[in-house]
């Protein structure tokens, strides 16, 4: 890792990482929306520009500073506690209309997962 004035930065495989959270949370959200749109409400939600997110997407970014690739570490780790939830969600609703049989163990599991997260959270701070 190198330092630039001061402020640490990471690695191009950083970058890519970067990237790659960036596009499976537009991904998913343009699943009920556009991409474009997708785009903004990702920045909306976690605090990013468009053009910080188009960059890092580009794989223009050569490098990050620690502190925006943690932001979207922990905006991914939050997307996917979204998700989980949505899961646990659709799990229960199934459950009540097919009746929990059909379902055994996932709702522990799910749960299970969703608590893998918010350590990881905690964890990254």
């Amino acid at each position: 890792m190198k330092s630039t004035d001061s402020v640490e930065t990471v690695n191009k495989m950083s970058c890519v990482l970067a990237g790659e959270y960036l596009d499976k949370m537009i991904e998913r959200e343009a699943e009920s929306s556009n991409r474009e749109t997708a785009i903004a409400t990702i920045a909306r939600r976690y605090g990013f520009t468009k053009a910080q997110i188009l960059h890092l997407r580009g794989g223009r970014a050569k490098d990050v500073r620690m502190s925006v690739f943690m932001k979207i570490r922990a905006a991914y780790l939050d997307h996917c506690e979204r998700l989980v939830a949505r899961l646990v969600h659709e799990i229960e609703t199934d459950k009540l209309r097919f009746g929990s049989d059909h379902y055994q163990g996932l709702d522990a599991e799910a749960a299970a997962l969703a608590e893998k997260i918010r350590k990881e959270k905690e964890r990254i701070g």
